[in-house]
C-alpha cells in the first residue's frame, strides 16, 4: 500500500508520501503552526505529532508527512482530511480486505475501534466526552477515507491516555482492512450510479 497525498490551502499545506511495511522505521511526521487557538482543549505541536506518529506506525505506515499551517485546529484536521483522502483512494485502486476491529488497553484506558474501508462514510464514537480533538480528527478520517468507523471508550479518565489507545487501535484497525485481497468484499458487485441528466 502507497498513499501519495498533498493539501493545501490558504490556511494549511499538507503532504504525505507512506508505504505499508510490516517491519517499519518511525514514521517522519513534521507538525507546525504559526499560532495557537481553534481548540476546545489544549494540544501543541509536539503533541500533535507524537498522536500522528502514533497512528501511522500502528498502522505499519513509514515515509513522510508533513503539515504546516496557520493555527492548531486547521493543522491537525487537514491532516486527517488529507490522510483519509489517501485511503479513500487506495481503496478505489484496489481490492482490499475491507473489515477489522481492534481493541487497545493503555493503562486506565480501554477502547476498541471497528473498521469498514467499503465506501460507506459514517462515524460513531464516545471519544467526545473525554477528547473532543481526536473525535474531531478520527471523524475527519472516517468521512474522507469514505469509511465506517465506530470507536468506543470502554473505560478511561486521562484523556492522553484515551487519545494515544483509540490512535493505537484505529491504526492496527486501518493495518488489517487496507491489506490486499483476491476480490472486493461486497455482494453487491461494482456499482454505477447515473443521473438523470446522463440518461437523457
Amino acid at each position: 500500500m502507497k498513499l501519495t497525498a498533498q493539501r493545501e490551502t490558504k490556511e494549511t499545506t499538507i503532504t504525505l508520501n507512506l508505504e505499508h511495511d510490516p517491519n517499519p522505521n518511525p514514521p517522519n511526521v513534521s507538525i507546525e503552526w504559526d499560532a495557537h487557538g481553534g481548540l476546545d482543549e489544549p494540544i501543541d505541536a509536539r503533541m500533535a505529532r507524537h498522536l500522528y506518529e502514533t497512528l501511522l506506525a500502528y498502522a505499519n505506515l513509514e515515509g513522510p508527512l508533513t503539515a504546516t499551517g496557520d493555527i492548531a485546529h486547521h493543522v491537525i484536521e487537514d491532516v486527517a482530511i488529507t490522510l483519509g483522502t489517501a485511503l479513500h483512494a487506495h481503496a478505489q485502486a484496489t481490492p482490499i480486505t475491507r473489515f477489522a476491529n481492534a481493541t487497545v488497553p493503555m493503562d486506565d484506558a480501554l477502547v476498541t475501534v471497528n473498521l469498514d474501508a467499503g465506501g460507506r462514510a459514517f462515524y460513531e464514537s464516545d471519544l467526545d466526552e473525554t477528547t473532543p480533538l481526536i473525535d474531531h480528527v478520527l471523524r475527519s478520517i472516517a468521512f474522507n477515507a469514505r469509511a465506517t468507523l465506530h470507536v468506543r471508550v470502554i473505560r478511561g479518565h486521562d484523556a492522553h491516555h484515551v487519545a494515544e489507545a483509540a490512535m493505537k487501535a484505529l491504526g492496527q484497525a486501518i493495518d488489517a482492512a487496507y491489506q490486499p485481497a483476491d476480490t472486493r468484499a461486497s455482494t453487491k458487485g461494482t456499482v454505477s450510479l447515473r443521473t438523470q441528466e446522463d440518461a437523457s
